[in-house]
């Protein structure tokens, strides 16, 4: 609409050949002025803003990950030996699980090992019925003391055993629950499998908390303990993520590099506050503030031509005015960019809209009314 409305004023043809004139005079100097009505400025949202020297994060732009935190992930682990069947053959990567949830049993059953629930019973029982009659034996002396303890500690080891299997032991062999709720991140074992005590079987995370990994150029190394923070995008997605805002901080960073690696890993974390996944890669702007003050803009205020960077700045007193000017940039920390050149402190530039004023300025309009008479 916006567009169209410029056209339309470029296209209106009831003036006069003598008045066409007399505009086109009134522009000589004044070529390179960009008019928009009030209207126009509200329809196009354009804002505008004083610049001045402020601080500035020093940024170095590196490649990185984002990964799982470590103390939002857990991984779920064979409570005996036996074969893996899963409670649900649908489980795949992703799935939600809810905590308590059957994941899988183990079963013995068909082993020549034999179904260590049954084992463990029969365990329990023989240590029990020993205890009872050893019992009896050392209360009439016939077995000393030291026999009747070494009855007494086989029992309870039995029974504890026993106890173990016996909350999570079902007719498909020993029940594995999940210990959370969450997601499964993999599955590292395949049904039918045959596992032991302690195999991984599977890794759930909540995907609450994440990490930021950025691979450090080793040139840079000696800065990172000045890193302050961080903003990064996920490539594909315009989102701007700044680290400030997803209650975020730097857990650590490399003193040295490992062998062979040219990288330095920087370790941030964060709240996952959208649909960050774990394994996606970003590119990552770190964050050090050096104190020096400089000019910057908001990237939405700097539009680029050919490999050359512009920007509106409005003329003093002159509402809806602007003039194109050229700027050289420096700095870019995801957010803003340092103006190296073409831009001094106290004027006023085009921080949000700067697109619709660059239409404005091909479709060369100029509203009746305006005055060049300054």
């Amino acid at each position: 609409m916006f567009l169209s409305s410029l056209l339309l004023l470029a296209s209106c043809g009831s003036k006069g050949h003598d008045e066409a004139k007399e505009d086109e005079h009134g522009h000589e100097d004044h070529a390179g002025e960009i008019v928009m009505t009030k209207h126009q400025l509200g329809e196009a949202h354009v804002m505008t803003s004083v610049v001045n020297a402020s601080d500035f994060a020093n940024v170095i732009k590196v490649g990185g990950q984002i990964v799982s935190s470590q103390n939002d992930e857990q991984t779920v682990v064979a409570t005996s030996d036996g074969i893996v069947q899963f409670a649900n053959r649908q489980l795949t990567e992703g799935a939600t699980i809810v905590a308590g949830q059957q994941l899988a049993t183990v079963s013995s059953r068909n082993l020549q090992s034999g179904d260590p629930v049954a084992k463990a019973k029969a365990a329990y029982l023989a240590a029990q019925s020993q205890l009872e009659r050893a019992k009896e034996l050392v209360a009439d002396k016939i077995i000393s003391q030291k026999a009747y303890e070494q009855a007494k500690l086989d029992y309870e080891q039995a029974l504890a055993a026993w106890r173990g299997l016996e909350s999570t032991a079902s007719k498909g062999g020993v029940v594995i629950a999940s210990p959370r709720a969450g997601y499964v991140k993999n599955i590292l074992v395949r049904q039918g499998d045959y596992v032991n005590i302690g195999t991984p079987i599977l890794t759930l995370t909540s995907n609450r908390r994440l990490q930021l990994r950025a691979d450090v150029p080793q040139q840079y190394v000696s800065l990172l303990s000045s890193v302050s923070g961080a903003n990064f995008r996920i490539p594909g997605d315009d989102m701007l993520y700044r680290l400030s805002e997803m209650n975020g901080r730097v857990e650590s960073y490399a003193r040295s590099l490992a062998d062979g690696s040219a990288f330095a890993p920087v370790i941030m974390s964060m709240d996952n506050v959208g649909a960050l996944l774990p394994g996606a890669y970003a590119d990552v702007y770190l964050l050090i503030n050096d104190g020096k003050p400089c000019i910057s803009l908001p990237t939405s205020a700097i539009t680029e031509e050919q490999g050359l960077y512009f920007v509106y700045v409005a003329e003093p007193d002159e509402p809806g005015v602007f003039v194109k000017r050229e700027v050289s940039i420096g700095r870019d920390n995801g957010e803003r960019m340092e103006i190296t050149s073409g831009l001094k402190s106290g004027e006023t530039v085009v921080t949000q809209g700067a697109m619709q004023v660059r239409l404005a300025s091909m479709s060369g309009s100029v509203p009746e009314g305006h005055s060049h008479s300054h």
